[in-house]
């Protein structure tokens, strides 16, 4: 991911006119920087919306004479503000160095009332330039000579330098610089020695009050992800064919309507006997993996709640109030210390080194990510848990009794003598199935999908029960 933005090394922009640039430049550069990423990022283009875009007047006006109305090319922007200006350039007609007269209109509406941004990037894609519009205000830079430019071979070896002064997140801290300037301008104007104490506790009651607003903006901006990744994940979801569904019972259950609701529907929609469905979910649970067990209940209770046929209903509750307070099989116990194991290893052996190589990376990602949906040790290792718990459960399932007996004894003695260096914190514990807990409340995890699934249906199982928990005749 990190190493994408060298794909811009390889462009040939040779006869290139100014929608090359745009599209095959400057777009990647933008969602590379962190932009177009999310509405909070959006990049403002020319041709957008007159009545969001346009500036309302043009950049230069002599005295009350109309002057020609000019629209920046691109204006990257941050919960709606703008610290920078992009102007594109075709590759065949513009040379290099730029003309004083492209650096005068860009610098034009970097000043404008309307924009008022710190940069200007000015680029043909062969070559690009940034200054600082306001290198004059806070100090006695030459706004006509660049801050920094490179060519697009260069994009490799000075990315850092363009991520700390563009991107999303890295733009303020240089905006920081000309705050502190501006603040030390105002206070040391002052003849009054306790003026700049005033303000900066003016400035503290500011930060406490934009704190709450950050971490209220995270929480609905983290929501927003969820729930568009559940959204995205029932899409996909209800693509897939009968016999990839099937074959997705075998994975941990997804948010939203699960696989199991998913391959009722589509069963019923196919025609499929609601008798016959029931057989199929049921005919080989004892020996099912415990995720396939998980979506064959969640499936059980979806076709519980659109079946027609009564017989078929009341055939779901017994075997929901068979299986409701039954010991795990020592088929899943195995598979699922298996799983206990493995994670716990990787936490102890793989994590810390995997956590220090994502706080690396983490510094050169946009802030979406980093505050949003920032990977994790185990969001990154969780993928071949899950192929490797099939493994288990596969290999598992060919033995005997005696050797599973053997083995989960076997087992238990070196989780045990894991469980003494294992420590992972709760949020990261939530993260893929909680698989270092797997199949040690599995009683409470079976519950919980007939609860959330049944509803008020679910005082039929639950009071089936006396107790002692055991069922009642």
């Amino acid at each position: 991911m990190l190493q994408e933005y060298r794909s811009l090394e390889k462009l040939d922009f040779s006869g290139k006119g100014e929608s090359f640039v745009e599209a095959e430049f400057i777009t990647p550069l933008l969602k590379f920087l962190g932009y177009d990423s999310h509405r909070d990022y959006e990049v403002r283009r020319h041709g957008d919306d007159e009545m969001t875009f346009k500036l309302q007047y043009p950049p230069v006006a002599s005295g009350s004479k109309k002057g020609r109305r000019y629209y920046p090319d691109y204006m990257p922007t941050i919960r709606k503000k703008c610290f920078w200006v992009l102007e594109a350039k075709a590759a065949k007609s513009t040379a290099y160095p730029f003309e004083k007269a492209f650096i005068v209109q860009g610098l034009q509406y970097c000043i404008h009332p309307e924009i008022r941004a710190k940069y200007l990037v000015l680029t043909n894609g062969l070559h690009t330039c940034i200054y600082d519009s306001f290198s004059r205000i806070y100090g006695d830079g030459d706004i006509y000579e660049p801050l920094l430019e490179f060519s697009h071979t260069e994009i490799g070896s000075k990315w850092s330098e363009i991520y700390q002064c563009l991107s999303a997140e890295k733009v303020r801290e240089f905006i920081e610089d000309d705050i502190l300037a501006m603040y030390e301008k105002v206070v040391s104007s002052s003849l009054d020695n306790e003026y700049p104490q005033r303000m900066l506790r003016k400035i503290e009651k500011i930060s406490e009050e934009a704190v709450g607003k950050i971490d209220e903006h995270v929480s609905r901006l983290r929501l927003e992800f969820l729930e568009q990744y559940i959204q995205n994940q029932q899409k996909e979801v209800s693509e897939l064919s009968m016999e990839d569904l099937n074959f997705r019972m075998d994975l941990p259950l997804i948010g939203g309507k699960g696989i199991g609701q998913h391959f009722v529907e589509r069963s019923i929609a196919l025609g499929c006997n609601e008798a016959g469905i029931f057989d199929k979910l049921i005919g080989s649970f004892e020996i099912q993996s415990y995720f396939r067990k998980k979506n064959t209940i969640a499936a059980l209770c979806a076709l519980y709640n659109s079946a027609s046929d009564s017989t078929v209903r009341d055939n779901i509750i017994k075997f929901l109030q068979s299986i409701n307070a039954k010991e795990l099989p020592l088929l899943n116990r195995v598979e699922c210390a298996c799983t206990r194991i493995r994670r716990k290893l990787i936490v102890v052996e793989k994590h810390p080194d995997l956590q220090e190589e994502i706080k690396r990376q983490l510094s050169d990602m946009p802030e979406t990510t980093r505050y949003i949906n920032p990977p994790t040790t185990i969001s990154e290792t969780y993928p071949d848990e899950i192929f490797s718990h099939i493994v288990a459960y596969e290999a598992a399932a060919v033995k005997t009794d005696n050797e599973l007996n053997e083995l989960l004894e076997n087992l238990i003695k070196l989780e045990n003598a894991i469980d003494a260096r294992y420590d992972v914190s709760q949020s990261e514990r939530e993260v893929g199935e909680s698989l270092d807990i797997i199949g040690l409340y599995y009683k409470d995890a079976f519950s919980n999908i007939m609860i959330n699934i049944l509803g008020n249906n679910y005082k039929l199982i639950d009071e089936a029960f006396d107790s002692t928990g055991l069922l009642l005749d």
